[in-house]
């Protein structure tokens, strides 16, 4: 393609240089590497994108380059930098995260418009860690973000490497994570045979099992983080076992809105557990937080 010096003269004044650039402009849209103009798009065959060794230091939203140093092609979400062209379903960021707790940390920018609620997370912490969004808030220069609470994977030292997806299972994820329900209403230490959770957007979905020796006449369970049904959920245990015996009735439970406790009953009406001998409750819980 031809090349042009856009010198505008004395003689050809700004006439001259609109004719020098529209006659550019019609030879790109005919000529670079086979591309098409239209609609204000250019849509290209094959292009090179310019290699820096570090992030440009004052981007644009929707600015794309290639960092030589990383051997990555990352673009500029207006908050930070994500690496581009991940096969795998995850998002890595390149900002530096602070661990607040063993399931909380923050990020210097606000992420919220890709991290929320449900968001999948993966990070480095001495060995590759997952976790899933309760909550992400962006206030005084920082996004915290809160993790499910879960049994399976802790947060030691500030995590790297850090990635996160929306879709339901990019590669890696577990899925669903064990946790401890905290049982209240048994003697000693009750075996918790399931206690696990998996997140699908803004839905919590729970399954318990928990066995041992009554010591009180109430019965009580806990969500790894607080459940936001708007009002207590009230629906049957689904399998029970009050003093050694099988309940054949109908039992209950209750998931209390803006809360973590889920009690449970051996019937419809609230009764009481018999404080002594063998007590189980099995169950599912799907509840919004």
């Amino acid at each position: 393609m031809a090349s042009y010096l856009v010198k505008p003269t004395a003689k050809s004044g700004i006439a001259g240089l609109a004719k020098t650039v529209k006659r550019l402009f019609d030879e790109l849209f005919y000529r670079v590497n086979g591309a098409n103009i239209e609609a204000g798009h250019l849509y290209l065959n094959s292009a090179q994108l310019v290699g820096k060794t570090a992030d440009p230091s004052s981007p644009s939203t929707g600015m794309v380059y290639f960092n030589s140093t990383a051997k990555q092609f990352r673009g500029y979400t207006g908050s930070d930098w994500i690496i581009l062209g991940s096969l795998d379903g995850w998002l890595t960021t390149t900002l530096s995260a602070t661990r607040t707790g063993n399931h909380t940390f923050t990020l210097p920018a606000d992420v919220t418009s890709y991290v929320g609620k449900g968001t999948r997370v993966r990070y480095t912490d001495t060995t590759v860690k997952y976790g899933v969004v309760f909550s992400a808030s962006f206030g005084a220069g920082v996004t915290t973000i809160t993790l499910f609470t879960n049994t399976d994977y802790t947060m030691v030292a500030n995590p790297t490497v850090l990635a996160f997806s929306n879709e339901m299972s990019p590669t890696g994820y577990p899925g669903w994570f064990n946790y401890d329900c905290t049982p209240s209403g048994w003697s000693g230490t009750p075996t918790q045979t399931i206690s696990r959770f998996s997140v699908k957007g803004s839905t919590l979905f729970l399954t318990l099992s928990v066995t041992g020796t009554s010591n009180a006449t109430t019965a009580i369970l806990y969500s790894p983080n607080t459940m936001l049904p708007s009002s207590d959920i009230i629906q049957s245990i689904g399998y029970a076992i009050n003093n050694g015996a099988v309940l054949t009735a109908v039992t209950q439970m209750i998931a209390r809105n803006n809360n973590t406790t889920i009690d449970f009953y051996t019937d419809m009406a609230s009764a009481a557990w018999t404080n002594s001998g063998t007590k189980r409750v099995d169950t599912t819980l799907a509840v919004q937080f």
